[in-house]
């Protein structure tokens, strides 16, 4: 390592300034990487931002509407997805899903 530092505060509004050893929540980034892998997919001419989730799972049963949505829609959170799903809907199916992530994945998919 060549070298580090911070740079901030502690609590929006003090004055306490952060020090280069205080640990932070990494929170919500899940999707912001599975955006960048997406566009590594895309660079790479593996999927296109218009590739469908009906292309992608052909061979998945799932309502029609949902065939027709665009990976690019799915990535800005305009895919129209259902509300609903909090923990007694397909979330908490899902958190307590059991299989390979694969498996879990293709319940998502099913599911809406």
């Amino acid at each position: 390592m060549v070298a580090h530092g911070c740079a901030g505060v502690r609590k929006a509004g003090e004055v306490e300034t952060i020090a280069i050893t205080d640990k932070f929540h990494l929170g919500s980034c899940t999707k912001s990487m599975t955006a960048t892998m997406i566009a590594t997919l895309v660079e790479e001419g593996k999927l296109k931002w218009e590739t469908t989730v009906g292309e992608v799972f052909a061979d998945v049963p799932m309502h029609e509407q949902w065939k027709g949505v665009r990976l690019e829609q799915l990535l800005t959170n305009s895919a129209g997805a259902p509300s609903g799903l909090e923990k007694d809907g397909l979330w908490g199916k899902l958190w307590r899903a059991q299989g390979t992530p694969t498996e879990q994945r293709l319940a998502l998919v099913e599911g809406f």
